[in-house]
């Protein structure tokens, strides 16, 4: 079936858009269907596993109204917050490849689709810097890279700051923890550069991470970032959980 080019959301049209248009390239297999295309997913599975809208503009979870109830009655430390899809197939598969199974090629495809989001897009045109969540020393050389900075690279290389932030504890993972836990696993975890302290005075910046689930993170990054001077602090992610389990059920 082929599909007309007025019947493409605006979405996909502006993702389409962020690809370059080599003169040449190799085709692919779709990593959902493995029909042969030249991209990570071919055009079809890509409008079927379209990203979420609406969402609320302070969390990014699902909301048909700007501001959810929840970020309403307690907003988040941030601003603003946007997420490019939500946590579930095929971009969960896709982004434990890129993470831990050395895909760090998926960066500018990620990174791509993150800029096709319309709130995602502006919050990365208006801020001064781009502050990757760091990782410990250790996991950074388990992996090979900080998914994080690879995708600021690719939202702007210009306004990336790699080592904005320090990560000086190596905490315990975060994947089986409740949320209260991974607050207090968190504390004090993170601190800024203190090369880089007196040019986020009075700033603005935004974190990029690869994906949200509790905030947890974003919530202690944004905080040593706010005590360092910054003037205000937005977040963007590749992707966004909509549930977070009991960790007893992990």
């Amino acid at each position: 079936m082929t599909i007309s080019r007025k019947a493409y959301p605006s979405w996909f049209r502006r993702f389409k858009q962020w690809r370059p248009q080599p003169l040449f390239s190799w085709p692919t297999q779709c990593h959902v269907c493995a029909t042969w295309c030249h991209d990570i997913l071919c055009d079809s599975c890509a409008l079927q596993h379209q990203p979420h809208d609406p969402a609320c503009r302070a969390c990014a979870l699902d909301s048909l109204q700007p501001i959810c109830a929840n970020c309403l009655s307690s907003p988040p430390i941030w601003q603003a917050c946007a997420s490019a899809v939500s946590y579930v197939e095929p971009w969960r598969s896709l982004i434990i490849g890129f993470k831990f199974n050395e895909q760090a090629g998926l960066a500018a495809f990620f990174a791509k689709l993150m800029l096709a989001n319309d709130h995602l897009q502006a919050l990365v045109s208006t801020s001064t810097h781009l502050i990757p969540v760091p990782l410990s020393a250790k996991r950074q050389r388990q992996r090979g890279f900080n998914q994080a900075s690879l995708l600021a690279r690719h939202l702007a290389r210009h306004k990336c700051i790699d080592q904005g932030l320090l990560r000086v504890t190596d905490t315990a993972s975060q994947a089986s923890l409740s949320r209260e836990k991974r607050q207090a696993n968190l504390t004090h975890a993170f601190a800024v550069h203190p090369a880089h302290r007196p040019h986020f005075i009075g700033k603005h910046l935004t974190l990029v991470d690869d994906v949200m689930t509790t905030g947890s993170t974003l919530h202690a990054c944004a905080l040593a970032l706010l005590q360092a001077g910054a003037a205000k602090v937005d977040c963007v992610t590749l992707a966004r959980a909509q549930s977070v389990p009991h960790a007893d059920s992990l």
